[in-house]
């Protein structure tokens, strides 16, 4: 497999499905892909308020509440992709 294929195809094509069906941003947007570049582009979460956090010293529990939340809607979405 080429590098960044699955990565590129899931920020294409299925985290922007996904996120329609659940109607909740659940991915960055997917910009440009070239495996001959070796380069995969994608929106910078970062303008839109999103920052990485230190989890080193474990989470809160409303922390893992949102983590499951999304990642109960990532699954219920993959499962609507998967019966169509």
């Amino acid at each position: 497999m080429k590098l960044f294929d699955t990565e590129a195809t899931m920020l294409r094509d299925i985290v922007p499905w996904i996120s329609e069906a659940v109607g909740r941003k659940i991915g960055p947007k997917f910009y440009y892909y070239s495996e001959s570049e070796k380069i995969l582009i994608m929106e910078d979460l970062g303008f839109s308020n999103f920052v990485n956090r230190d989890f080193a010293g474990g989470m809160s529990g409303d922390d893992v509440i949102l983590v499951l939340e999304l990642l109960a809607e990532f699954h219920a979405g993959s499962v609507l992709l998967y019966e169509m």
